[in-house]
């Protein structure tokens, strides 16, 4: 997904090695000109998943926004034209599907809308939110970084009841994926409270499987 050009990008900086850096710079291209929908219409601008081409998936869903391999190689790369369509892509996806009090939806394909509320793994988007305000200084992406930590808050509360939150190692592993950097970027503590909280309940609970 959007991450992909960073696994290269960091042997590159491990190694030395200018094949890797060839790679990383492929991969972001990818990124941009084939993943990065530019669409003005129904949902607007998003990152397409790795599946689209396979099989003509599109998961038009908060968790697959995945902005933060794009920017990290825009400055690698020296290309602001892709960082700047990164940044509009996350802050579009947001206006388009994420409702007033800042909690995502998923689309309806069907009427061509925004559709039923998102379960929990959505909350990686707070990683996007968080790198985009690093790279433009809107508040704003914090502001919605920061209500969406707050829904994520009262779905963990309520863990077990609610749809499609079935929670395991892997929804923590997405929800700690947006916690963690929106902590080090605001020093919120209720985030970071929150991210410990759900550390802690993750690790208590291991199983076999």
């Amino acid at each position: 997904n959007g991450h992909s050009p960073l696994a290269p990008l960091y042997h590159y900086w491990r190694t030395g090695d200018v094949r890797f850096l060839r790679c990383a710079e492929r991969s972001a291209q990818y990124v941009w000109d084939v993943q990065l929908s530019k669409s003005e219409t129904e949902q607007g601008r998003m990152f397409h998943t790795r599946r689209h081409l396979f099989d003509e998936l599109d998961w038009i869903h908060p968790r697959y926004q995945r902005a933060t391999g794009i920017l990290v190689s825009s400055h690698v790369m020296l290309n602001p034209i892709m960082r700047r369509e990164a940044v509009a892509t996350i802050r579009s996806f947001h206006e388009h599907m994420f409702d007033d009090q800042g909690i995502p939806h998923a689309w309806d394909k069907t009427r061509h809308l925004r559709g039923e509320l998102a379960g929990v793994d959505t909350s990686n988007f707070m990683e996007a939110l968080s790198y985009c305000y690093r790279e433009s200084g809107d508040r704003q992406f914090l502001d919605w970084g920061l209500a969406m930590s707050k829904w994520t808050a009262i779905r963990f509360k309520e863990r077990g009841r609610v749809k499609n939150d079935d929670w395991n190692w892997n929804l923590s592993n997405y929800v700690l994926r947006g916690l963690v950097p929106l902590y080090e970027t605001t020093g919120d503590a209720g985030v970071r409270e929150l991210a410990v909280r759900v550390a802690r309940a993750t690790l208590a609970n291991m199983s076999p499987n």
